[in-house]
């Protein structure tokens, strides 16, 4: 086992290793669709394979993976007592069912395993032979690795999300794992609406003007907004979300009207505008995924001053990359011949 150090550099080699490797093969268009079909089937695999195998099995380490440590705790406590502090009832309840029958380290494993798990069956249900080329986005993106191994619970429940998201036609089903997803974190009730409203109406260009309302809005209101809205919301006794919302006046210079955090919100809506194909802005479940985008990052700039602003921030970025890539990603068990006319841009 590797030292807890040198985890997130590998990690970071490796991807990129994957990375580059793909770009040559989908910019290669000499290659026939059976080769990218083979290729794409046996990398999702490898790929996932790898991060179960090499994030799950991590050694314990409060220095490097941060919340990892508190996770271990509570799961050593309810192995004694029976029972789990969490206020999310499924994920004490995930937590009390392996307290008692597993070891930590077989829940740490599976945590991950569920992570990456939810996330390939969401993209081969939706994008069939290229659910590699999204995962391999997920895996670049910058949040992926932190929510697997620190921020554990929060990564669970918006995987879960992906995963309702991709049953969008079949209700029954995705509302289950919705309200599993909302068992796990209750934050994701934030996304969970945004999806519901979208069955309704799903038109991108008003959700983005209601988020450019949203950002006046916060520019305007400023700290005062964000404490107002921290004690309106709650979710029963449940008092994080006001906690949270708390406005950091003496901390790192995290919290604050973070125009970085801004711009990169923004990219999503920069690609769907401006790169986004005629044919994909017409892909209804394309228009829904990227409205619930808007909403929820809508969300975040009204408590954008709080000092956890990073936490609502990713109830819209865990979509970040599914967004951003879906236009480059040809449609569904596509008999295209040159997929570098998709992917090509993409990852180059």
């Amino acid at each position: 086992m590797l030292d807890a150090s040198v985890y997130l550099n590998f990690y970071l080699y490796i991807v990129l290793s994957i990375t580059l490797i793909s770009m040559l093969v989908y910019v290669n268009t000499s290659n026939g669709i059976a080769m990218f079909r083979g290729y794409n089937k046996l990398m999702l695999w490898v790929s996932a394979s790898f991060i179960v195998f090499f994030l799950g099995t991590r050694p314990m380490s409060g220095q490097y993976f941060v919340d990892m440590a508190t996770y271990a705790d509570l799961f050593n406590q309810a192995a004694i007592t029976g029972f789990h502090k969490s206020p999310d009832w499924a994920f004490a309840w995930f937590n009390e069912i392996f307290a008692k029958f597993f070891s930590l380290e077989v829940f740490f494993l599976t945590c991950t395993a569920i992570y990456v798990i939810s996330n390939i069956t969401a993209f081969s249900r939706i994008h069939g032979g290229w659910a590699f080329a999204v995962f391999l986005s997920v895996l670049g993106g910058f949040q992926t690795y932190p929510y697997i191994v620190n921020g554990i619970r929060n990564g669970l429940a918006t995987s879960l999300l992906l995963l309702a998201f991709s049953f969008w036609d079949r209700k029954l089903m995705m509302i289950a794992i919705m309200v599993v997803a909302f068992g796990t974190h209750k934050s994701t009730l934030i996304p969970i609406l945004g999806f519901i409203l979208t069955g309704f109406h799903a038109r991108p260009i008003v959700y983005g003007i209601a988020w450019f309302v949203a950002f006046v809005i916060s520019a305007i209101g400023g700290a005062g907004l964000t404490q107002t809205l921290g004690s309106l919301i709650s979710f029963g006794e449940d008092e994080r979300f006001s906690s949270y919302t708390q406005v950091e006046l003496f901390g790192m210079g995290k919290a604050g009207f973070r125009l970085d955090f801004i711009a990169y919100s923004i990219i999503p809506i920069v690609i769907s505008y401006y790169l986004a194909s005629a044919e994909t802005k017409k892909d209804l479940f394309y228009q829904r995924i990227l409205c619930t985008y808007l909403f929820s990052n809508a969300f975040w700039l009204l408590v954008i001053y709080s000092e956890f602003s990073n936490r609502f921030a990713y109830l819209s970025w865990f979509m970040v990359p599914w967004v951003i890539i879906y236009p480059f990603i040809p449609p569904k068990n596509s008999a295209v011949q040159t997929p570098s006319k998709y992917l090509g841009p993409a990852l180059g």
